[in-house]
């Protein structure tokens, strides 16, 4: 192994940490007043869409377009959904609670002389701030992010951009992340090896069957993994 692949959100950055934040700074600066309920609710209307981005059903942006649907009609916001939307993707730079272990783990595969790249749904110019932002930027050799090289996970495509991008051929890359359909299938598509992030210990209960290459349950457990690789 020569090179890591990592998932952002979930894996390296705790989203839903810094969604909560953004949330409520959100709708505090419109003085709607919101609750843990109508976060919940918000939260998991919008994990709706992304089931769908990952059956090729939606993509990035139309997920950012509606994904506060839900929350204007249960809250009678009067004001433009598609601006709000926007204005909350704004203050995701301004959050990111990073995961536990997330900082020395890179520092660890840095040291270990494997190449590290970000492979991520999403927008190039937030994911380096909340990247900076948590001090996780520095252990990177480059982002590949869906806008920035237009494709996204699990799309084929979008791994086989990413490696031809590090110069890097599939056997020499493992991914690393939470989801079982955008990380795991998508970079066994291509051949790259792949670890599921499974931080809360869930079933596999993948509609596809996908196998995992490996698992682990905390970021630190990828050290002992890394190296049999």
């Amino acid at each position: 192994m020569k090179a890591i692949f990592w998932d952002i959100d979930n894996t390296l950055i705790d989203f839903v940490a810094s969604s909560h934040e953004a949330f409520f700074e959100l709708c505090k600066s419109h003085q709607l007043i919101v609750d843990e309920g109508h976060f919940q609710r918000w939260y998991t209307f919008k994990e709706q869409f992304w089931r769908k981005q990952e059956q090729g059903q939606m993509n990035v942006e139309e997920i950012v377009a509606h994904q506060f649907d839900q929350l204007r009609d249960e809250t009678h916001f009067q004001g433009d959904i598609v601006a709000f939307s926007l204005e909350f993707q704004q203050l995701l730079h301004h959050h990111a609670v990073p995961v536990m272990h997330a900082k020395e783990t890179l520092s660890w595969c840095q040291l270990q002389g494997f190449q590290q790249y970000a492979a991520s749904n999403g927008y190039i110019q937030q994911q380096t701030s909340r990247l900076t932002l948590c001090g996780l930027f520095p252990y990177f050799n480059a982002l590949f992010v869906s806008d920035d090289i237009k494709a996204e996970k699990p799309s084929p495509t979008f791994f086989q951009t990413a490696l031809k991008y590090a110069h890097l051929n599939a056997e020499d890359v493992l991914m690393i992340g939470d989801n079982l359909i955008t990380d795991i299938q998508g970079a066994q598509s291509v051949g790259i090896k792949a670890c599921w992030y499974n931080t809360h210990t869930s079933i596999n209960n993948s509609p596809k069957n996908i196998q995992p290459d490996y698992e682990i349950h905390t970021l630190k457990e990828l050290e002992t993994l890394a190296m049999c690789l």
